[in-house]
């Protein structure tokens, strides 16, 4: 007989909206499980990656350029 595990919580997205997710879930204690999409190349990130500055995301007081923003939420998803 196969185990097979339930999952609390699947995430597709590599994008702000899903590390935010992962966030809050982990804090909640769903054990959540996040799926990246990957450019040919190996880039997780898109459009995004082109943005210079991100003003007024929740939690930053001050602009923050997005590549160091997609930085800080995958070193919190460990959190």
């Amino acid at each position: 007989m196969v185990n097979r595990a339930i999952e609390n919580l699947i995430i597709v997205s590599s994008g702000p909206a899903g590390y935010t997710t992962l966030i809050y879930a982990g804090r909640a204690k769903l054990r959540p499980i996040l799926f990246e999409c990957l450019k040919v190349g190996g880039s997780r990130d898109r459009q995004l990656m082109t943005t210079t500055k991100v003003e007024k995301f929740t939690g930053f007081s001050e602009s923050i350029t997005f590549p160091e923003l997609m930085e800080q939420m995958r070193a919190k998803q460990n959190v």
